[in-house]
């Protein structure tokens, strides 16, 4: 939103004040954004390197090809 007001009307502000604004105008919204936000894994682990996250790359799968990295 910052950036929207400083690229259209040339308007600087601060992400804080922005933030600031739209609870005040919208608190509604602010709240159901809130809500629907990413929560975040916690892992707990013995030490480093014990437990490893790795992403397959699975399209070839059928043909016999697993790509890991």
């Amino acid at each position: 939103m910052y950036r929207l007001l400083h690229q259209k009307h040339r308007v600087r502000v601060t992400q804080e004040m922005v933030r600031n604004i739209l609870r005040q105008i919208d608190p509604v919204s602010l709240e159901n954004r809130r809500r629907h936000r990413v929560q975040r894994r916690t892992y707990v682990s013995a030490g480093p390197n014990h437990m490893w996250h790795v992403n397959g790359y699975n399209k070839l799968r059928p043909y016999g090809i697993l790509i890991s990295g």
